[in-house]
């Protein structure tokens, strides 16, 4: 199979639950099964206050809880939690999304996609 485009994923409302229960522990089977670009990012956006360290420590105890495969790689699964970043934003200010867009532009830059 021929590796997709780099990219950056956004996931708006990345605090919920349908995140943690569902989103991220199937986009690390994904991870698991080479089926993501090498270069990518996932964005986490939502009006909670979290740093990317404290994000990526959240949904790391929420894989390891809510993921239904075989198994877990630990040593995989840390090395795709480092893909994840949070930017925390009013969706409803229209202001904040200039916010995002350097965010974006950075993890871009940062991440070479």
């Amino acid at each position: 199979m021929s590796q997709s485009s780099p990219c950056i994923l956004v996931i708006f409302g990345a605090s919920g639950d349908l995140t943690k229960r569902k989103l991220v522990p199937a986009l690390f089977d994904l991870y698991r099964q080479k089926l993501l670009p090498e270069r990518f990012a996932v964005l986490g956006v939502s009006r909670s206050e979290y740093s990317d360290d404290a994000f990526r420590t959240y949904m790391l105890e929420n894989v390891r809880k809510y993921h239904n495969g075989d198994g877990l790689d630990e040593a995989l699964l840390k090395r795709f939690i480092a893909h994840l970043y949070y930017q925390a934003i009013d969706t409803n200010d229209a202001a904040a999304y200039a916010t995002l867009k350097t965010r974006l532009d950075d993890l871009n830059d940062e991440r070479q996609t």
